[in-house]
């Protein structure tokens, strides 16, 4: 966990997101957004975002995605792309696309 202007941020790397008991100890550390940063295949495209929706659900945090957009190669010669914010509520906020230029913005209320 680290605390950018007054926001607890929790830390995940892709994999972590796939494991319940990593968010529940990530979000007993107090955090406000659970943030990771993911790779996935194009054609697991959905699973970043149904991971973001169980930790946002399950624990009450937002939850912020990078999701890698473009070849990165090691297997990955065409990547999901789709970054996303989720509500506490486990509601999308926002999501880019998957081309590599695209952002997801969106403004985080406590």
């Amino acid at each position: 966990m680290i605390e950018v202007d007054g926001w607890r941020l929790g830390l995940a790397v892709c994999r972590d997101t796939g494991i319940p008991e990593h968010a529940a100890m990530t979000a007993g550390l107090g955090i406000d957004v659970y943030v990771a940063g993911v790779v996935h295949a194009d054609h697991e495209a959905e699973v970043h975002g149904e991971r973001a929706r169980r930790v946002a659900a399950d624990h009450g945090v937002w939850v912020a995605t990078a999701a890698f957009a473009g070849p990165t190669g090691g297997g990955f010669d065409r990547t999901s792309g789709r970054s996303g914010i989720w509500s506490a509520e486990g509601e999308l906020v926002a999501e880019a696309g998957a081309a590599p230029d695209e952002i997801a913005r969106a403004v985080l209320i406590k």
